[in-house]
């Protein structure tokens, strides 16, 4: 099993979220859009993990979230526990490392319009139900 962290964080107005396209080198969906976030190091806890995460991948300290939700996946052959988190404060400018090929804010509906890794959009679905 593979414990992961992913953060659903909004821009500085709460009006888009964050979303990166995976490049070539993620194992798993290359290509496709996904939440920011990544696996669980040993001696991690999911929520160090996604500020390790966030702060590698994209250049972002978090400075506020929540837990949302913890999801379960299988895919190809991999189990994977996910911990999402609600991301409403952060800084810095946003640096991409060669893990994701660009990034960009959307907003929820635009999203659901996107080929969305793992099970982010059911993530994202349950995640907007809770909001209203």
């Amino acid at each position: 099993m593979i414990n992961a962290s992913g953060g659903i964080i909004f821009n500085k107005d709460k009006t888009k979220i964050l979303l990166a396209k995976r490049s070539e080198k993620k194992g798993l969906f290359p290509r496709f859009w996904s939440f920011p976030g990544g696996k669980v190091e040993p001696g991690e806890n999911f929520e160090d993990a996604l500020d390790r995460e966030v702060k590698e991948e994209f250049g972002l300290k978090i400075k506020k979230k929540q837990i949302l939700k913890t999801s379960y996946l299988a895919y190809k052959d991999v189990e994977i526990r996910q911990v999402f988190f609600l991301v409403t404060g952060f800084s810095g400018k946003i640096k991409l490392n060669a893990e994701n090929t660009e990034f960009a804010w959307f907003t929820p509906k635009a999203a659901f319009k996107l080929d969305l890794a793992f099970d982010h959009n059911k993530i994202l679905k349950e995640f907007l139900k809770q909001k209203t």
